[in-house]
């Protein structure tokens, strides 16, 4: 259950308060956290809330402040804000890892564009091959004296496969 402090940071207002109203149920780290984000939120502290802060002061023997800062001195800093700022940092790419990872990108890119050209060729070739057999099949058919049921099948499935290619090369 001992959250991050980027996990901590990025929840919401009533689940910070859930981990208040259930201090017994998290680790005392979390626990500071969770009333330092809500404060850094200017999130007001309502009687129920207060009474679980106070509750959880009295079962540690000290008064909430002194927890707390006690907390961020052992992680070597004055308060929650200087505490977040050592803690949570977004690292900065260097400009030839931004190059690498475009690089990357772009060869993604054209990868897949040639996947999707390669499958609309096939799927033109094929198209046109179901499209023509088709149409020779119901020619043949009707010319017997039949129907042509089979090769209108062939004829539908062709001109299916004819425009699925088409569109995707647009």
């Amino acid at each position: 259950m001992n959250k991050t402090l980027l996990e901590i940071s990025q929840t919401k207002n009533a689940l910070l308060s859930d981990v208040l109203l259930n201090w017994q149920l998290h680790p005392q780290e979390e626990v500071i956290l969770s009333f330092s984000e809500l404060k850094r939120r200017n999130v007001p502290v309502n009687e129920s809330l207060q009474k679980r802060i106070t509750e959880f002061s009295e079962h540690w023997g000290k008064p909430f402040s002194e927890i707390e800062h006690e907390f961020f001195k052992r992680h070597g800093t004055e308060d929650d804000q200087q505490y977040y700022a050592a803690k949570i940092k977004i690292p900065e790419k260097s400009d030839e890892e931004k190059v690498l990872a475009d690089r990357q990108r772009r060869k993604a890119a054209a990868e897949l564009n040639e996947k999707v050209e390669r499958q609309s060729n096939r799927d033109i070739l094929w198209g046109g091959f179901f499209l023509l057999g088709g149409i020779i099949a119901v020619w043949v058919s009707f010319s017997s004296g039949n129907h042509g049921v089979f090769g209108f099948g062939a004829v539908f499935l062709g001109a299916v496969k004819l425009l699925a290619g088409l569109t995707k090369t647009s």
